[in-house]
């Protein structure tokens, strides 16, 4: 929106076992100033998902995983009014995932655990998402 070039490093570790999965992403964002002269707050991360795999069928190559999701974020202050999420966020909650052969779908609900505003910001408050992916 600002016609800026920002820039992105993540570090992520993932295992997973027949039974477990474990992800583990660092993360940090550079939003520069755009042509607008608009800075709308860089962002550091870490989100955190532990789970299990209860269930899987290797003659359809289906399953489910059960998993527990933790999102750390902070968003530095902007010099603008269209960045909605200055301030430090904690979000924590169950992830459901179904898969089928090479189709997946994911829905989760995280409740805010903590959230500090920083000057003019929104709370981010209860978050549930729902998606849906294909691998080739």
């Amino acid at each position: 929106s600002d016609g800026s070039w920002d820039v992105g490093l993540s570090f992520s570790y993932s295992s997973e076992t027949p039974y477990f999965y474990q992800l583990y992403d660092l993360f940090y964002s550079s939003n520069s100033e755009g042509k607008r002269e608009m800075h709308e707050g860089d962002e550091f991360g870490l989100d955190i998902n532990w789970g299990i795999h209860p269930l899987h069928n290797n003659l359809t190559n289906s399953g489910m995983f059960l998993m527990w999701d933790v999102s750390a974020l902070h968003n530095n202050r902007s010099n603008t009014l269209t960045s909605a999420s200055e301030g430090t966020f904690l979000h924590t909650g169950p992830v459901l995932v179904l898969y089928k052969e090479s189709a997946m779908f994911r829905a989760e609900y995280k409740f805010a655990a903590y959230e500090k505003i920083d000057a003019v910001g929104n709370s981010k408050g209860d978050i549930f998402q729902v998606g849906i992916g294909f691998a080739f």
